[in-house]
């Protein structure tokens, strides 16, 4: 029945995002990649809002995405080198496109460049290469694994009946939410930009970009709202040591 459908697509999609983010952890350890987080948030993040296996056309645009937008960033991070804050609008044009309803999938692959190549841009034109390369190397395995996820468990996602999708919000309040977000992120944006923190502390400014994003879904709660206050408390300890 229904209800036997909706346990088997819970099911399956528990078991995707083990798979898929267990695999990447293991290749990326195998390859010994700085950043080994990268690939397992981008799994995870496709086939939690993916709700079926994407086709060949569908992954080779995901990838495809990720690649333009690192090639078009380490353009602007040249010509923005010596205005690193004007890097900031380009986070929070993502941001107010993600509130529009722009594609999820692409808006979150450009937000994970966008405050990743400025950043290693301002450390070294080398760190800034490397970040570029493994940018790009984590999508496509992360495409491929979740891929091989959905071949394994393939049940697509049931929403529950009476959930409608998320929709975007006008103008006006998509400009607002987005503006709130940067200022959330702005302590953490100034110390990276700054003092170029260790590799590892970049999954703590993943991990608040992504929760932003998910900030208005059904889920959203006291951890989360804890989680996005220690996000500026913990960004503006950071600028004061």
């Amino acid at each position: 029945g229904a209800n036997d459908e909706l346990e088997r697509s819970r099911r399956h999609l528990i078991y995707r995002l083990a798979f898929g983010v267990g695999g990447c952890m293991v290749v990326a350890d195998g390859l010994d990649w700085a950043l080994p987080f990268l690939g397992p948030l981008i799994a995870a993040s496709l086939i939690a809002n993916i709700p079926r296996a994407p086709r060949l056309p569908q992954g080779a645009v995901i990838f495809l995405t990720m690649f333009v937008a690192v090639f078009l960033l380490r353009e602007v991070c040249d010509l923005l080198k010596d205005m690193p804050l004007a890097l900031i609008a380009i986070v929070n044009l993502i941001f107010y496109a993600h509130w529009r309803g722009a594609p999820g999938i692409v808006t979150l692959l450009v937000q994970l460049a966008t405050i990743s190549i400025p950043i290693y841009s301002i450390i070294s034109p080398l760190a800034s290469l490397a970040i570029s390369e493994l940018l790009w190397q984590s999508t496509l395995v992360a495409v491929l694994l979740v891929w091989i996820s959905f071949a394994a468990f393939p049940a697509p996602i049931i929403r529950p009946q009476g959930q409608a999708p998320p929709q975007g919000l006008d103008s006006r309040s998509a400009g607002i939410r987005a503006a709130l977000d940067i200022l959330i992120l702005f302590p953490m944006l100034l110390w990276h930009l700054f003092e170029a923190p260790d590799n590892y502390a970049f999954y703590t400014l993943f991990v608040a970009v992504l929760m932003l994003r998910e900030y208005n879904s059904a889920n959203r709660g006291q951890f989360a709202n804890v989680q996005l206050r220690g996000a500026v408390f913990g960004g503006l300890a950071a600028l004061a040591t």
